[in-house]
């Protein structure tokens, strides 16, 4: 949802900027990259940071933030640097490559194609978080900071 904002805000203000100038090809290509984009680094960097906890875990690192009454020392605490640093670094690198790969085909309909397919896989994967009781109020919670700092960071 987030990556489809995204590349609707993109293309407004583009529109804005330079009216007339946009096609549907262009507009198709900018929601569709920041859609997959956002979908590639979520999974890449849950993966990374799920993996960064479990190694932690295992070589007794606390990879967050210790309780308040347990002194440890603070360079145990390496999952939120780590993520910091590199979510925007990731999320950058895999968006500039999968736009290199759609603007290849700019002037067909593939990113039509798959902006129809991923608006069609939207309802799935809501039914999908509806049904996990453990992220299900996700699906109300916290949206207005996500979309105000969508738009801050634009």
């Amino acid at each position: 949802m987030i990556g489809a904002l995204a590349g609707l805000l993109s293309f407004f203000l583009g529109y804005v900027s330079r009216p007339h100038r946009e096609t549907w090809f262009e507009s198709a290509l900018m929601i569709v990259s920041a859609m997959m984009g956002a979908s590639f680094s979520s999974v890449v960097l849950s993966a990374f940071m799920s993996s960064l906890v479990l190694v932690s875990r295992r070589f007794r690192i606390n990879p967050g933030r210790p309780p308040r009454n347990l002194k440890i020392d603070s360079a145990d605490n390496i999952a939120t640097p780590v993520a910091s640093s590199f979510g925007d670094l990731i999320t950058l690198i895999i968006l500039t490559f999968l736009t290199s790969l759609l603007v290849n085909v700019i002037r067909t309909y593939w990113a039509t194609v798959l902006l129809i397919i991923l608006s069609l896989a939207l309802p799935g994967f809501i039914l999908l978080v509806w049904r996990n009781p453990y992220v299900s109020e996700l699906l109300f919670e916290g949206w207005t900071a996500t979309i105000l700092s969508m738009v801050i960071s634009r």
